[in-house]
Formats: structure tokens, sequence, C-alpha cells
């Protein structure tokens, strides 16, 4: 049996250089775009999503930052 749950996930960037990852349930996903939107506002909010897990299996997908220098660019330094 397929059950599928929708979650809001919000990442924040804290004045201390932390970031934190908060993932909230919601009963439908109309109500979860809602309280995005509403989230997206606060200046602490780095990205907000809505997203649906099926089996209690939430699925994460990194996309890299194109805006970072890649590690593989770094210069690689041995001591």
């Amino acid at each position: 049996m397929n059950s599928e749950v929708i979650v809001m996930i919000v990442t924040l960037l804290l004045p201390s250089g932390q970031s934190e990852v908060r993932v909230t349930p919601f009963q439908s996903a109309d109500k979860c775009l809602h309280s995005a939107k509403m989230e997206a506002n606060d200046p602490l909010v780095q990205s907000v999503e809505c997203s649906a897990l099926y089996d209690g299996l939430l699925t994460l997908q990194f996309e890299e930052d194109k805006t970072e220098p890649s590690s593989a660019s770094l210069p690689r330094v041995t001591g």
C-alpha cells in the first residue's frame, strides 16, 4: 500500500553561519505551497520547497551551486 505524505523542506542560513533543515508535514499540497510562500519571505530562509514522501521515504537530489567553485577546480594542498 503506497501512502503519500506532503512535506515542506526549509533550509535556513543562520546568522552564525550554520545552516539548518526543517521538514514539516502537511495534509495537502495546496496548504504546503501556501506555507512555503510565506516562509520564502523570511530573510533567514535560504530555500523552501514542497515534496512528497512515498512510503515514508524522502529522496533528496542535490544540485551543484554554479556560483561556487567546485572542489574539483580547487588546487590540492599537500603537506
